[in-house]
């Protein structure tokens, strides 16, 4: 690509040496430095950037971005905030040409990954071809892709969409961590729904307070980052959201007033009953995943689908369709007569909702 067409509106303060007219890659990891690539070099949480530039011109870079001029590169873009730099370049980089596919965030402490695996399914039967970004990997047309993070490095997210919109993927469905949020590793991507699924105390090592945590979670859903916010009712930041950005909100849940709620009934170790009220469309529904909380997971899920044009009847069958999900009170097998589980719950609202949960079947 043009280098000056990836340049586009980034404030630049100076350029050393001469640039040059294409860049074939842009990347802020040394190891993944190409021939005719350009370095971004920029400090994070451990390492800085700029001891690495000598290693990715070594490896081919033939120009380098920062915001603190270092010798050494064919090209030095002396930039005025690096970070927003990169925000501006992976999007001219992956989006100049194509438009973004359907973007849909899940954001919350817990059943971040189950409601987008639910939702992947409910888009899917309703014709979508969908990804899934994640802590258990990257999902689409048939393949699986590990990924470290929950929420990938901006370069490495916005490449990832792009090539699932070339694959012919129309929705992408991803986990949005507060550890992103707080980075700004989903850079200025707009989405078309975030889903807030709850907020209970986590990663208190890195945000200190849980008052800065969960202003992290919230800090996200603003209009100028999402037309639909699909927000759970019952929860305490779910209903300061719902109280603060009003219209654009649709709310969901079990205890509190909401647009579409369920009344729970018979729960037993084989899936959860419950009836359904979809914005007036009402439905007695067999969800074959155990517990009250993968109710509010698939009251998200269906909430958010029917927000995006996803006709309700439709969802309401895929969601009795949906399996387990590996991981999430996932059954394995018995053992002398007792039934095991395995579940990745960890915080102490998740490890309580689990058991809880499985007490009532066991």
């Amino acid at each position: 690509m043009r280098f000056e067409r990836i340049l586009n509106t980034v404030k630049v303060l100076k350029v050393y040496g001469e640039k040059p007219s294409e860049i074939n890659y842009i990347t802020d990891d040394s190891e993944k430095a190409v021939q005719g690539c350009l370095f971004i070099s920029r400090k994070g949480n451990n390492k800085d950037g700029k001891d690495y530039i000598a290693l990715a011109v070594s490896r081919g870079a033939v120009a380098v971005m920062g915001d603190e001029f270092v010798c050494g590169a064919p090209c030095f873009i002396e930039v005025d905030d690096v970070n927003a730099a990169m925000i501006t370049v992976s999007y001219n980089f992956f989006f100049s040409e194509i438009k973004p596919p359907k973007l849909i965030g899940v954001v919350g402490t817990n059943g971040k990954t189950s409601v987008c695996h639910i939702l992947s399914h409910l888009l899917s039967s309703a014709g979508y071809s969908t990804g899934i970004i994640g802590t258990i990997g990257v999902y689409y047309s048939g393949k699986r892709i590990n990924s470290e993070l929950t929420t990938p490095g901006l370069i490495e997210l916005c490449e990832i969409i792009s090539k699932m919109q070339k694959d012919g993927v129309n929705a992408v469905v991803m986990e949005v961590s507060a550890h992103a949020i707080a980075q700004r590793r989903t850079g200025n991507l707009f989405f078309d729904a975030l889903i807030f699924t709850n907020c209970s105390e986590d990663h208190l090592d890195y945000f200190e307070t849980f008052e800065k945590y969960s202003n992290v979670k919230r800090s996200i859903f603003k209009s100028v980052r999402t037309d639909k916010m699909i927000v759970n009712a019952d929860d305490p930041l779910g209903r300061k959201i719902i109280e603060e950005e009003g219209i654009n909100v649709i709310s969901y849940g079990i205890e509190n007033p909401a647009d579409a709620f369920a009344i729970v009934g018979k729960e037993s170790d084989e899936g959860t009953e419950f009836i359904l009220n979809l914005m007036d469309y009402v439905k007695r529904v067999n969800l074959k995943l155990v517990g009250e909380y993968n109710v509010y997971n698939a009251l998200a899920a269906l909430t958010c689908a029917a927000a995006i044009g996803v006709n309700a009847e439709i969802a309401a069958k895929a969601v009795e369709e949906v399996k387990p999900i590996a991981g999430r009170c996932e059954f394995l097998g018995r053992c002398r007569g007792g039934k095991i589980f395995l579940d990745y719950a960890h915080t102490p609202d998740g490890i309580f909702k689990s058991l809880t949960s499985l007490k009532k079947v066991c």
